[in-house]
């Protein structure tokens, strides 16, 4: 399978634009745009980028195979859940879910940590109430 079409499909379920995509990765979204309709291969570097920046699983991006998304083991359950509900565009949650995705996104790393932190606190608060 073609990294471009992969390409295609993660900006999709991401529903983000090219320009944004690229502006995220930092190149040229003329370059995403040939990506995708040539079929050319990025960069080695230029794959680590998108699977670092937007959580992606290398060996569905490289072959199709896989989870789009890697999943962190610590946040399994969760990331599922998540991934779950972004594949179902029919969610009433889901323009909330994409607009809290970019909101974190657009964090400097040091406020992402603070809602990472938070979250896996809120996480073990709700584990000790259920147990």
């Amino acid at each position: 399978m073609e990294i471009g079409r992969q390409i295609e499909r993660l900006i999709g379920a991401l529903d983000m634009k090219k320009v944004e995509f690229a502006k995220r990765l930092e190149i040229d979204q003329s370059y995403v745009t040939k990506l995708i309709s040539s079929g050319n291969t990025p960069s080695d570097r230029l794959i680590r980028s998108i699977c670092r920046e937007f959580n992606v699983n290398e060996e569905w991006l490289r072959t199709g195979e896989g989870e789009m998304f890697r999943i962190d083991p610590e946040y399994d359950e969760t990331a599922v859940y998540a991934s779950e509900l972004l594949l179902e565009k029919d969610n009433p949650f889901y323009d909330l879910i994409i607009e809290i995705m970019h909101t974190y996104y657009d964090l400097d790393p040091k406020s992402q940590e603070v809602i990472k932190n938070s979250i896996v606190k809120l996480v073990e608060n709700l584990k000790k109430r259920e147990g």
